[in-house]
């Protein structure tokens, strides 16, 4: 059977091969998502191991966080751009899989985040990811647990608010917009729990400050903070 499987596999692949996310050309049987040579082009921050490292500075004195990373630098036009616009506009959830088993793979191999318990998402609004199907951070999240081999602990904090759109609006603006967005539908799931908050991009941080606002909230709660993309 198991033969069987192996063989059906690779007659879809060579009939209906998967593309690759960024040139679009056919992906080998041992790539994914991405083709090597696409995948070797990514922009990584190698922030893990750096306790100074650009998000932590954009997000200290704001709230109290252990650790804070970024997977990749997020410029205008970039691949890192194109890919999350794929996940988030073009129905790819895949990209999301992706870049969540990209990070968890990285972060557990670092003695800085060895101490997280569990991993959170920052939630979408549920009108905003019945449009979109999904949410990319959940997705994300989700792979980057299982790369770990933590709880993914989906659900428990809810957007209570269908904020506007933050891409235009200056850092005040952002976190006016954000001010009570969250809130935690499963307080007793977190009490005394290392908690790893997963989100797409940071920019300002205005989205991930409402949310770890809330979570501290929690008695005994301890955060740290991964992206996949930091805008540069």
């Amino acid at each position: 059977m198991r033969y069987w499987n192996e063989w059906k596999q690779s007659m879809m692949h060579l009939f209906f091969p998967s593309l690759c996310a960024l040139c679009k050309q056919a992906l080998l049987v041992q790539e994914n998502t991405l083709c090597f040579a696409c995948e070797h082009k990514l922009p990584y921050t190698h922030f893990h191991a750096l306790p100074n490292n650009e998000t932590t500075l954009r997000l200290a004195g704001r709230f109290p966080f252990k650790q804070a990373t970024s997977l990749f630098y997020f410029t205008q036009e970039s691949a890192v751009q194109q890919l999350m616009h794929a996940l988030k506009y073009e129905h790819r959830p895949a990209i999301g899989t992706y870049f969540g088993s990209l990070l968890g793979q990285q972060l557990r191999e670092m003695e800085a985040f060895q101490a997280i318990d569990g991993i959170v998402a920052i939630p979408l609004h549920y009108k905003k990811e019945q449009q979109r199907g999904y949410n990319q951070s959940n997705l994300i999240a989700a792979a980057c647990a299982e790369a770990m081999g933590l709880p993914f602990y989906n659900k428990a904090i809810v957007r209570k608010r269908f904020t506007q759109t933050q891409t235009l609006k200056t850092r005040s603006e952002r976190v006016d917009n954000m001010e009570e967005a969250f809130f935690i539908k499963n307080t007793e799931l977190l009490i005394g729990k290392h908690l790893l908050i997963i989100d797409d991009v940071l920019t300002t941080g205005a989205t991930i400050e409402a949310c770890a606002l809330q979570v501290l909230k929690i008695p005994n709660t301890q955060v740290s903070i991964a992206t996949i993309g930091v805008v540069i």
